[in-house]
């Protein structure tokens, strides 16, 4: 049974589909319902009809669409239950296979971006992560690899099964066609002989159509006997043998038999046996091909998938291996913090992952090639059993003409059976009538003489016992008796009884008959008559009972007793229920064999034997006859009785009234016996149903017992399954509590972090602006000090010099000109090494910030995703399916293009802010380039002024980087050149010789990240207006769906109208809550299908965003 074979954690019921090599799995109280039940669910599952699926198991033994499911030793993983779809094979092409092989995550681009990364504790962390994911990816890949090979070997187990059905099917068909032949051959041996008879039927008929049926045959059957006498009169003569056959099958359908017989011989004939023969040896050569049995190179191919089966896992040890070895070298560095090591273990790092990626590429290798072997092996099994169906289907199609020959041939042979019964029916006719005479003649002598023998041997019996009781009684007691031991025995007794009437259903025919027949017949039958020899009968029979009647008549003259015995005996003979065929003798005769029974029923009734023995003497046959010479002697003897008369009246007396009496109490014991017996046959019946009962109630209660049992082990194994659900249910809201324990904390160690950087990232700025103000006053003094000098010294100039004016003049115009180009000197120092600090400063805490959001990202995302994969991997296991999956693809698209439209539109109709924030600074730029030299020009007092015009311009431009980043962050980080106008690409194009406040903008475009791929506490996420869902969603790569949660709609001032899109279709925002939801109603807020599972998440607004709010809302 099906039961032994499931373990109690294991409750699934599961069919293996061979066409597409795919398992299906269902529940198991279906191994409780029929096979037809099952079909029906297979039908609702795979969508085959029920009339096309066929069901095997291991040994070819196909399901029986009444039996149970569990009848049968299959339904586990190891030994599943085979289906095949008969449509599917019909098709002209192939079935194609669908394979889930997860999300592919392209790892190459992965690793080159590490490998870029400089040597920090935030670089070993990403590797670290990525080693993490190779690991993961290696075993997966290695579980989708078995379940490739493992279908493999089910199907070559179900292809086992297809070819045990086919040897059933083989065996089955040549056992029909051995027993076809069989029969042909026996009807061949017997063909010339009805041939023979066929050609002689009209003179069988004719031949029957004289000899006369005998009234006497229809005595017994007043329907027959009615028949036959309207024929008799409406012919005017005795009715015929012929004529009583067609008046229970009229004669045409007579002559139509043999009209059939006729063309039956034609038709089967010995060269249609040696076609067959030829049909059925090639079918079963076809059948028997190895090309059509046996898979080539199959074993040879799984031999070789296992050998990469074991190549895979050395791969993923090798990968797992390495993936600690990052974990460890990661918690090393994290508590060391010594930077020096960092380099070294990062070009390490990057040679493993180099491995690693290699590895990786191998076992998607494996994969693709265990995946192509499965497609090959699916095509190839489609062609075999194509080829099967059509051996079977012709096997199936020759059966069915095997069967309608040998039903015809068995029709013909039936047919000329009767043709020869026809044939021989005079010859048995004529036998039969003299079997009857003979049979009749027997029965009455030997009952005559049977009878004779009983009364003596009765009587004798009775007297001996007799004297044997009174002598006993007067010799018991007496101490003479030790002298004579023995004297308790009985005589046996023998032939005391009667026999029982016997041919008495037999037809009333005697010699007369036969006579009258022999006289009716032709001359040709009427020699054939042969009458049976009944005086040979008779005398054996006479001559036996002559000496016993001679001894009765000697002993007539002995002691009273013994003349009443042998008068008995006589009279009995002769007694009153012979036959009006036998001789009648007179009434004294009558009385006097009446009185003769007297000493027999005065001696007896000592026991229900002698009534019984009394019965059975009384019987005689109803139609005794008796020859001249037997009713000689009886006249002879009954004189001899008649002078003894007066002797014997007295006893005769007395004998009548002990008979009369004793014929009451046989009445009466006959009456009770049959009481007895009904009660008997009552109490009979009733004890065997009883019995009946009894055994359908014990066969009902070991059902139930086993029905029982069985639903006590499923009760004990679903506690079991559901204590341990339970006990695993509690741990993981343990570990849950754990998990949200660690989380609150690590956001107050995020939100510490941030704040203290934030408080020295002010600092530094602070310090850096007093730093570059102090060096500019220095500088502006410097300056100022030089002018003064310069100005007394030509205020000391004296009158005798005005000779050298000319060359004074000369010489100031030199200096002027040198001082103005110590000033554009000065002046673009000063303002690449503000920019240079800047950028450095920057830069360093942008970098420290990522590392310590990187670190807390990368331990909580572990600690969370750990915990997020034990439970879900419990729980949605099989819930996406590949139509699902289709769906969500298509969504996505949809979703995708919808967004892309939306930047097209809005930036054909809305200005981009970033390209005003880039033509602001050109211009900025632009009018300090043109501005500055018309100052330096006018004097060196305006120097002072220059500075702090420079020194506001930085503070712009910080300010006009930071409003970039928002606007970029708010019109869709996600833009690229596709999406881009071509406008924006020129302007892009020109502004990159331009400043370099726009390439330190880039710069912090390119590490401005927002998360698409994951949905985690702390990530930037876009959120996006879904017309299908009619909310907002965050935008994810992956296949669930994530739904804003409606608290945040007033955080990030957006509004949902019904019938209406909102104003604002999509924005950048922070997420610090996400819960995982599940549809329960079929009418929700968020449109999807009950059952369907979900996360909303709570966001709150970046400080870009808070930042331009005010702007926007201009």
């Amino acid at each position: 049974m099906i039961f032994d074979s499931f373990e109690t954690g294991g409750k699934m019921l599961y069919v293996f589909h061979v066409d597409t090599g795919c398992m299906l799995t269902f529940e198991m109280n279906l191994a409780l319902e029929t096979v037809v039940q099952l079909k029906q669910t297979i039908e609702l599952e795979c969508s085959i009809p029920a009339d096309k699926q066929v069901l095997l198991v291991s040994g070819g033994e196909c399901l029986d669409s009444e039996a149970r499911v569990g009848s049968y030793s299959a339904g586990t993983d190891t030994n599943p239950i085979f289906l095949f779809s008969k449509s599917t094979i019909e098709s002209p092409t192939p079935p194609t296979l669908c394979h889930d092989f997860g999300s592919e995550v392209e790892l190459k681009e992965k690793v080159d971006a590490s490998n870029n990364l400089p040597p920090t504790i935030h670089a070993v962390v990403v590797r670290s992560q990525l080693a993490q994911q190779f690991y993961e990816l290696a075993r997966d890949q290695t579980k989708i690899c078995e379940d490739l090979v493992h279908d493999q070997h089910l199907q070559q187990l179900g292809w086992s099964a297809v070819i045990a059905n086919l040897d059933d099917v083989l065996l089955a068909f040549k056992q029909r066609c051995d027993l076809f032949e069989q029969s042909f051959c026996q009807y061949l041996e017997t063909k010339d002989d009805y041939a023979k008879l066929l050609d002689s039927f009209k003179d069988d008929l004719e031949t029957l159509s004289h000899i006369p049926i005998l009234p006497s045959l229809l005595d017994e059957n007043d329907e027959e006997r009615g028949r036959v006498e309207k024929l008799a009169e409406n012919k005017g003569s005795d009715v015929s043998l012929l004529e009583w056959i067609a008046a229970k099958d009229n004669q045409s359908s007579l002559e139509q038999l043999a009209e059939q017989c006729h063309r039956g011989l034609e038709q089967f004939r010995e060269d249609i046996l040696i076609q067959f023969k030829q049909e059925i040896a090639k079918a079963v050569e076809t059948a028997n091909s190895v090309d059509l049995r046996e898979i080539k190179g199959l074993e040879g191919r799984l031999c070789g998938l296992e050998q990469l089966m074991n190549e895979v896992k050395k791969i993923v040890q090798e990968q797992m291996d390495l993936a600690q070895a990052f974990s460890q070298n990661q918690v090393r560095a994290c508590n060391l913090g010594d930077t020096s090591i960092l380099p070294d273990l990062c070009t390490s790092h990057c040679r493993q992952l180099e491995v690693m990626l290699m590895n990786h590429q191998k076992i998607r290798d494996i994969r693709r090639r265990c995946n192509r072997a499965k497609e090959e092996l699916s095509v190839n099994l489609y062609h075999r059993l194509k080829g099967v169906m059509f051996v079977e289907n012709r096997i199936c199609e020759m059966d069915s003409r095997l069967v309608l020959h040998h039903e015809n041939l068995k029709r013909l042979r039936k047919h000329l059976e009767v043709v020869q019964q026809l044939h021989h029916a005079p010859r048995m006719y004529l036998s039969a009538v003299s079997e009857v005479v003979r049979r009749r003649s027997f029965s009455e002598a030997f009952l005559v003489w049977a009878n004779e023998l009983a009364c003596q041997l009765l009587a004798v019996h009775s007297e001996e016992i007799e004297r044997r009781n009174n002598f006993q009684a007067e010799f018991e007691g007496h101490f003479l008796s030790s002298l004579f031991p023995g004297f308790e025995d009985q005589p046996p007794s023998f032939a005391t009884q009667a026999p029982t009437l016997f041919d008495r259903n037999l037809p009333k025919l005697s010699i007369d008959d036969m006579e009258q027949l022999r006289h009716d017949l032709p001359q040709n039958l009427a020699m054939s008559v042969t009458l049976p020899d009944i005086n040979s009968i008779t005398q054996f029979f006479s001559t036996s009972s002559e000496p016993l009647l001679k001894q009765v008549g000697k002993n007539i003259k002995r002691s009273f007793e013994e003349q009443l015995v042998d008068v008995t005996s006589v009279a009995d003979i002769v007694g009153d229920d012979i036959g009006s065929s036998a001789m009648q003798p007179d009434s004294q005769t009558s009385g006097q064999s009446g009185g003769n029974t007297q000493p027999i029923t005065d001696r007896g009734f000592e026991s229900e034997t002698d009534t019984e023995e009394f019965e059975k003497v009384d019987q005689s046959p109803t139609d005794l006859t008796f020859d001249a010479k037997q009713r000689g002697k009886c006249k002879k003897r009954n004189c001899d009785i008649l002078k003894n008369e007066g002797s014997l009246m007295p006893s005769m007396d007395s004998l009548n009234s002990f008979r009369i009496a004793a014929r009451k109490v046989i009445i009466d014991l006959r009456n009770e016996l049959k009481t007895v017996k009904d009660y008997v046959i009552s109490q009979q019946a009733m004890l065997d149903d009883m019995k009946k009962l009894e055994t359908a109630y014990s066969s009902v209660c070991q059902i139930k017992d086993s029905q029982v049992l069985t639903l006590q082990k499923e009760i004990e194994g679903k506690d079991d399954h559901i204590a341990e659900l339970t006990e695993r249910m509690n741990k993981l809201e343990t570990q849950i509590s754990d998990f949200v324990v660690l989380e609150e904390k690590f956001k107050e160690e995020i939100e510490t972090s941030k704040q203290k950087l934030l408080d020295e990232k002010e600092a530094a700025l602070k310090e850096l602006g007093d730093r570059l103000n102090l060096d500019h006053k220095r500088e502006m003094e410097g300056l100022r000090s030089r002018y003064r000098l310069y100005a007394c010294t030509n205020m000391e100039r004296s009158p005798s010099d005005s000779s050298l004016e000319k060359i004074e003049q000369r010489s100031d115009v030199i200096e002027i000109a040198n001082h103005e180009k110590i000033i554009s000197q000065l002046q673009s120092d000063f303002m690449m090494e503000k920019e240079k600090l800047v950028s450095e400063e920057r830069e360093k805490w942008v970098t420290k910030l990522e590392e310590a959001k990187v670190k807390s990202d990368a331990e909580r995302q572990v600690w969370f995703n750990e915990a997020m994969r034990r439970v879900t991997a419990e729980k949605e296991r099989q819930l996406e399916r590949s139509h699902k999956r289709e769906l969500a693809l298509t969504q996505e698209y949809n979703k995708f293009k919808d967004i892309l439209q939306k930047f097209k539109t809005q930036s054909e109709h809305k200005p981009c802010p970033l390209l005003s924030s880039l033509e602001t600074m050109e211009t900025g730029s632009i009018t300090s380039s043109v501005e500055e030299p018309k100052m330096l020009e006018s004097s060196f007092s305006l120097a002072k002024d220059i500075v702090r015009k420079h020194s506001g311009s930085l503070n712009e431009i910080d300010s006009d980087s930071s409003a970039s980043i928002s606007a970029i962050s708010e019109s869709g980080w996600s833009m690229d050149n596709s999406t881009s106008s071509p406008s924006v690409v020129q302007k892009f194009g020109h502004k990159d010789k331009s400043t370099k406040p726009v390439d330190m903008t880039c710069s912090l475009l390119q590490d401005f990240k927002i998360s698409v791929k994951s949905c985690n506490i702390g990530d930037e996420v876009v959120v996006l207006w879904d017309p299908v869902h009619t909310n907002y969603v965050i935008y994810q790569v992956t296949s669930k769906l994530h739904f804003l949660h409606p608290d945040s709609l007033a955080m990030l001032d957006l509004k949902t109208e019904p019938d209406h899109l909102p104003e604002k279709l999509f924005i950048i925002a922070l997420v610090i809550e996400k819960e995982h939801c599940v549809a329960r109603k079929p009418s929700n807020r968020y449109r999807v299908k009950v059952g369907e599972k979900f996360y909303r998440v709570k966001v709150t607004p970046t400080q870009a965003f808070l930042k331009n709010q005010p702007q926007s809302s201009q």
